[in-house]
């Protein structure tokens, strides 16, 4: 049997951890949220009732999903051979006239407003396996626009 892995960077699996610990804490008062609802008698006309199931689900899934990561997580070093990047990297790229810092990340860290990029969107496939100097396009919505990689770290 083939073990699916989850590639992501040690700070990404440690957060994960964290957020299943916060996760497993919020359980037991949903479950009381649902168990309160469930009292109020005539569950088909009991819309906090239809709430409570609602999260509860939603919670269960979310838990459900973050453990598979954990169990299945493959920790990535930072950089890949020869200084090219791959996930974990930090990269600074001079794009449209501006220099542009990433980190990426795999989907479940990506944090576009705090700089951190998935691997499989379109500019962190775009830099994967380019080194310092190399040029290379990124499909946007918008069009293709040219980089250029200036540090990889």
């Amino acid at each position: 049997m083939v073990k699916l892995r989850v590639r992501m960077t040690s700070n990404g699996l440690e957060n994960l951890i964290k957020e299943l610990k916060e996760l497993n804490k919020k359980l037991p008062i949903v479950i009381d949220r649902v168990a309160k609802a469930r009292e109020q008698g005539d569950l088909s006309e009991n819309s906090e009732y239809t709430y409570a199931r609602e999260d509860l689900e939603f919670l269960e899934n979310k838990i459900a999903e973050v453990e598979f990561a954990i169990d299945n997580a493959e920790v990535v070093e930072k950089n890949g051979k020869n200084g090219e990047v791959s996930m974990g990297s930090e990269v600074e790229i001079e794009l449209g006239g501006s220099r542009d810092k990433y980190t990426l990340v795999n989907e479940l860290e990506s944090d576009p407003g705090k700089g951190k990029i998935s691997d499989v969107s379109p500019i962190g496939m775009a830099l994967i396996g380019k080194k310092v100097g190399d040029e290379g396009e990124i499909e946007l919505p918008n069009g293709k626009v040219k980089f250029r990689v200036v540090k990889v770290s």
